[in-house]
């Protein structure tokens, strides 16, 4: 147990590429010292070709990862020895590797082909009947009621709203910017729209302030087309992450559950899925005051503040920040986490409905896996390091014993 600690400790720094060239060739040590079963062997080696050959990079350094990797799932000798070729080959690799669960990865390494043959089976049906991840889906409710559907393949001018202009730049990114204009000195026009994410859907929008915010799956954010008067307030439902502009005579406020979250200028997650236990609100830099139950709770960097629903809160210190943001950059972060709630973050992303069978037991799981994934990839890395079952029934996904 202490090694496996150890080793993930080290893989999440390779993957957040911190590791020093000592720590990397200890990690690499591990991997190709260890042995693996077959299915395990092939599906990881799939992964990382696939990979390799998708990644941009110089043609040399692709050459030596791929050979190193082959080399590493063969059960070969290193194609090298010593010192490695540097963080930034490093860079790439975590890239790569970051398809893999950390624990998962470790299992690999380590466990036998225990029933083999019936894990190869469950992994022929899961992919057979496969489900691709979400993506940058939305709909724009303007002020008048009209919608606009939003992809990565819109640009330019989508709206004009009162003295906002709204504009797509960048892929799965929607601005708003005040309306050049003024020669005719006519009052601003304060209009509300609201940006809504499907299951399998996200979206950034940066708001009028220049305050940013992403929204996970299934969530939605009604905010004014311009910011006027003594405060800057907005409404979330679902999931949202926000870094807020500063502007200490106009605080900014996310209206949830009957709750506030207010800010001056700061970057903060709210979890309000009405499906999830508790409402969480997460604190990464600056300082929020939290509004509820007729009380009011100040958060510091690092604290995050559970609401459940029958009015217990708690707060929580040194929260695992990067778990807590890995919806926001492409993850699944499964550390220590319930089936249950990993099978909720999965029917949010892949648009599917979970069931369990055979009284299934709720166990805590740790790994990590790219969202970019189809669902058979994280359904079989669930398998290798839980032993979890599951099959896809056309829009569902049923875990078993």
């Amino acid at each position: 147990m202490e090694k496996q600690e150890k080793f993930t400790g080290l893989f999440q720094k390779l993957l957040n590429n911190e590791c020093s060239p000592e720590e990397v060739d200890q990690i690499v040590s591990w991997i190709a010292a260890d042995k693996r079963n077959e299915a395990g062997k092939q599906l990881v080696f799939d992964q990382l070709s696939a990979q390799v050959s998708e990644t941009e990079i110089d043609e040399s350094i692709r050459q030596r990862l791929k050979d190193q990797l082959e080399a590493i799932l063969l059960n070969s000798k290193p194609v090298y020895k010593g010192r490695l070729i540097g963080l930034k080959f490093w860079k790439y690799a975590a890239a790569i590797l970051v398809l893999i669960s950390v624990a998962g990865f470790y299992f690999l390494l380590n466990n036998q082909s225990k029933g083999q043959k019936a894990q190869d089976k469950t992994f022929a049906t899961v992919m057979k009947n496969d489900i691709l991840p979400g993506g940058n889906r939305a709909i724009l409710t303007l002020a008048n009621g009209s919608r606009i559907e939003l992809d990565s393949l819109k640009k330019g001018m989508l709206a004009q709203q009162g003295s906002a202009n709204v504009v797509q730049l960048n892929p799965g990114e929607i601005s708003y910017y005040k309306s050049g204009d003024t020669a005719d000195k006519k009052p601003i026009e304060i209009m509300y729209n609201t940006i809504t994410t499907p299951r399998g859907g996200q979206y950034q929008v940066v708001l009028p302030d220049g305050s940013m915010v992403w929204l996970n799956a299934a969530s939605s954010l009604k905010f004014p087309t311009v910011f006027e008067g003594n405060d800057r307030k907005v409404e979330l439902t679902g999931e949202g992450y926000f870094e807020i502009a500063k502007n200490a005579a106009m605080p900014f406020k996310v209206s949830v559950n009957n709750t506030i979250v207010e800010v001056l200028g700061t970057h903060f997650n709210v979890n309000a899925y009405t499906d999830e236990a508790a409402m969480k609100t997460t604190l990464l830099e600056g300082a929020v005051k939290v509004y509820a139950n007729g009380k009011t709770q100040l958060l510091k960097p690092g604290e995050q503040l559970s609401l459940k629903k029958n009015g217990l809160e708690k707060v929580f210190d040194n929260v695992n920040t990067e778990q807590v943001l890995a919806w926001k950059n492409g993850l699944f972060d499964f550390s220590d986490v319930e089936l249950r709630t990993i099978g909720q973050q999965l029917s949010r992303w892949y648009q599917v409905d979970i069931s369990f069978e055979n009284n299934v037991p709720d166990k805590h799981i740790s790994g990590i896996i790219s969202r970019k994934n189809n669902i058979s990839t994280v359904l079989q890395m669930l398998e290798f390091t839980a032993g979890i079952h599951s099959r896809i029934e056309g829009a569902k996904v049923v875990f078993y014993k």
